[in-house]
Protein backbone atom coordinates (compact mmCIF):
# COMPACT_ATOMS: atom_id res chain seq x y z
CA UNK A 1 0.00 0.00 0.00
CA UNK A 2 2.99 2.38 0.20
CA UNK A 3 2.83 5.37 2.51
CA UNK A 4 -0.22 7.06 1.01
CA UNK A 5 -3.39 7.77 2.90
CA UNK A 6 -6.08 5.21 2.10
CA UNK A 7 -9.31 6.65 0.74
CA UNK A 8 -12.40 6.64 2.93
CA UNK A 9 -13.83 3.93 0.67
CA UNK A 10 -10.74 1.76 1.30
CA UNK A 11 -10.97 2.40 5.04
CA UNK A 12 -14.67 1.57 5.02
CA UNK A 13 -13.95 -1.76 3.27
CA UNK A 14 -10.96 -2.68 5.44
CA UNK A 15 -12.05 -1.46 8.88
CA UNK A 16 -15.24 -2.90 10.42
CA UNK A 17 -17.18 -0.18 12.26
CA UNK A 18 -15.45 2.66 10.38
CA UNK A 19 -17.10 6.05 10.94
CA UNK A 20 -14.50 8.57 9.74
CA UNK A 21 -10.82 9.50 9.81
CA UNK A 22 -9.04 12.82 10.19
CA UNK A 23 -5.87 14.47 11.44
CA UNK A 24 -6.08 16.78 14.44
CA UNK A 25 -4.23 20.10 14.34
CA UNK A 26 -1.02 18.62 15.74
CA UNK A 27 -1.08 15.98 12.99
CA UNK A 28 -2.34 13.17 15.17
CA UNK A 29 -4.42 10.60 13.29
CA UNK A 30 -7.93 10.03 14.67
CA UNK A 31 -10.44 7.41 13.58
CA UNK A 32 -14.08 6.86 14.52
CA UNK A 33 -14.94 3.21 15.22
CA UNK A 34 -18.24 1.70 16.33
CA UNK A 35 -18.49 0.51 19.92
CA UNK A 36 -16.90 -2.92 20.21
CA UNK A 37 -14.96 -2.63 16.93
CA UNK A 38 -11.32 -3.69 17.10
CA UNK A 39 -8.66 -1.08 16.45
CA UNK A 40 -6.37 -3.73 14.88
CA UNK A 41 -7.89 -3.46 11.35
CA UNK A 42 -7.56 0.33 11.55
CA UNK A 43 -3.92 0.02 12.57
CA UNK A 44 -3.28 -2.33 9.65
CA UNK A 45 -5.10 -0.10 7.14
CA UNK A 46 -3.30 3.05 8.31
CA UNK A 47 0.03 1.47 9.31
CA UNK A 48 2.03 2.33 6.18
CA UNK A 49 0.67 5.89 6.14
CA UNK A 50 1.58 6.40 9.79
CA UNK A 51 4.99 4.74 9.47
CA UNK A 52 5.85 7.00 6.52
CA UNK A 53 5.27 9.93 8.91
CA UNK A 54 7.31 8.46 11.75
CA UNK A 55 4.29 7.44 13.81
CA UNK A 56 3.56 4.08 15.38
CA UNK A 57 0.16 2.43 15.43
CA UNK A 58 -0.08 3.48 19.09
CA UNK A 59 -0.39 7.11 17.91
CA UNK A 60 -3.80 6.36 16.38
CA UNK A 61 -6.55 7.96 18.46
CA UNK A 62 -9.90 6.18 18.47
CA UNK A 63 -13.24 7.89 19.08
CA UNK A 64 -16.53 6.06 19.40
CA UNK A 65 -18.61 6.30 16.23
CA UNK A 66 -22.34 6.57 16.57
CA UNK A 67 -22.81 6.13 12.82
CA UNK A 68 -21.04 4.17 10.11
CA UNK A 69 -19.43 5.98 7.19
CA UNK A 70 -21.76 4.57 4.53
CA UNK A 71 -24.84 5.47 6.58
CA UNK A 72 -23.57 9.04 6.90
CA UNK A 73 -22.95 9.11 3.14
CA UNK A 74 -26.56 8.04 2.48
CA UNK A 75 -27.83 10.66 4.91
CA UNK A 76 -25.60 13.31 3.32
CA UNK A 77 -27.12 12.53 -0.08
CA UNK A 78 -30.65 12.71 1.35
CA UNK A 79 -29.87 15.83 3.39
CA UNK A 80 -28.44 17.57 0.33
CA UNK A 81 -31.79 17.34 -1.44
CA UNK A 82 -33.66 18.59 1.62
CA UNK A 83 -31.27 21.27 2.83
CA UNK A 84 -30.80 22.91 -0.55
CA UNK A 85 -34.56 23.32 -0.85
CA UNK A 86 -34.13 25.98 1.87
CA UNK A 87 -32.77 29.34 0.75
CA UNK A 88 -29.42 30.15 2.34
CA UNK A 89 -28.01 26.64 2.66
CA UNK A 90 -24.28 26.90 1.96
CA UNK A 91 -23.07 23.29 2.08
CA UNK A 92 -23.82 19.75 3.23
CA UNK A 93 -20.91 17.53 4.27
CA UNK A 94 -20.31 14.08 5.72
CA UNK A 95 -18.06 15.48 8.45
CA UNK A 96 -15.36 12.98 9.38
CA UNK A 97 -14.36 15.11 12.40
CA UNK A 98 -17.75 14.86 14.13
CA UNK A 99 -19.24 11.61 12.78
CA UNK A 100 -22.28 13.62 11.71
CA UNK A 101 -23.72 15.27 8.61
CA UNK A 102 -22.72 18.93 8.84
CA UNK A 103 -24.89 21.57 7.20
CA UNK A 104 -23.75 25.16 6.85
CA UNK A 105 -26.38 27.88 6.54
CA UNK A 106 -25.94 31.59 5.90
CA UNK A 107 -28.62 32.52 8.46
CA UNK A 108 -28.96 30.54 11.67
CA UNK A 109 -32.65 31.49 11.64
CA UNK A 110 -33.19 28.95 8.85
CA UNK A 111 -32.05 26.04 11.04
CA UNK A 112 -35.61 24.89 11.81
CA UNK A 113 -36.57 24.92 8.13
CA UNK A 114 -33.44 22.96 7.22
CA UNK A 115 -34.03 20.39 9.95
CA UNK A 116 -37.66 19.96 8.87
CA UNK A 117 -36.64 19.59 5.22
CA UNK A 118 -34.02 16.92 5.92
CA UNK A 119 -36.39 15.06 8.27
CA UNK A 120 -38.81 14.73 5.33
CA UNK A 121 -35.92 13.01 3.50
CA UNK A 122 -35.45 10.50 6.33
CA UNK A 123 -32.38 12.01 8.00
CA UNK A 124 -32.53 11.72 11.82
CA UNK A 125 -32.07 14.98 13.69
CA UNK A 126 -29.34 13.65 15.99
CA UNK A 127 -27.18 12.72 12.99
CA UNK A 128 -26.96 16.37 11.89
CA UNK A 129 -25.14 19.51 12.98
CA UNK A 130 -26.37 22.83 11.55
CA UNK A 131 -24.08 25.86 11.90
CA UNK A 132 -24.10 29.38 10.58
CA UNK A 133 -21.27 29.90 8.09
CA UNK A 134 -20.18 32.56 5.65
CA UNK A 135 -21.60 32.17 2.15
CA UNK A 136 -19.44 30.85 -0.66
CA UNK A 137 -18.72 33.50 -3.26
CA UNK A 138 -17.51 32.79 -6.78
CA UNK A 139 -14.85 35.37 -7.58
CA UNK A 140 -13.90 34.24 -11.10
CA UNK A 141 -10.97 32.36 -12.47
CA UNK A 142 -8.83 31.66 -15.51
CA UNK A 143 -10.34 29.80 -18.47
CA UNK A 144 -13.78 29.78 -16.88
CA UNK A 145 -12.64 27.70 -13.89
CA UNK A 146 -14.43 29.06 -10.82
CA UNK A 147 -12.41 30.19 -7.85
CA UNK A 148 -14.35 30.41 -4.64
CA UNK A 149 -13.71 32.06 -1.35
CA UNK A 150 -15.41 31.55 1.95
CA UNK A 151 -15.39 33.43 5.18
CA UNK A 152 -14.62 30.27 7.10
CA UNK A 153 -13.37 26.73 6.81
CA UNK A 154 -14.92 24.54 4.15
CA UNK A 155 -13.94 20.96 3.44
CA UNK A 156 -11.58 20.84 0.46
CA UNK A 157 -13.46 18.02 -1.21
CA UNK A 158 -16.52 20.26 -1.28
CA UNK A 159 -14.64 22.84 -3.30
CA UNK A 160 -13.12 20.25 -5.59
CA UNK A 161 -16.03 17.90 -6.20
CA UNK A 162 -19.13 20.05 -5.77
CA UNK A 163 -18.42 23.22 -7.77
CA UNK A 164 -21.79 22.92 -9.49
CA UNK A 165 -23.42 24.02 -6.24
CA UNK A 166 -21.75 27.43 -6.31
Amino acid sequence: QGGGLPSVDELDRQVPGFGGFFLVRNGGPTIYLARGASRAPAERALGAYMAARGQSAAALHVREARYGWQQLQRWQDAATDGAFSVNGTVYVDNDETTNRVHIGVANIGSTGQVRAAIARHGVPDDAVIVDQVEPIVQVGGPDGIPIVQTGGMLPMRYLLFRPFLL
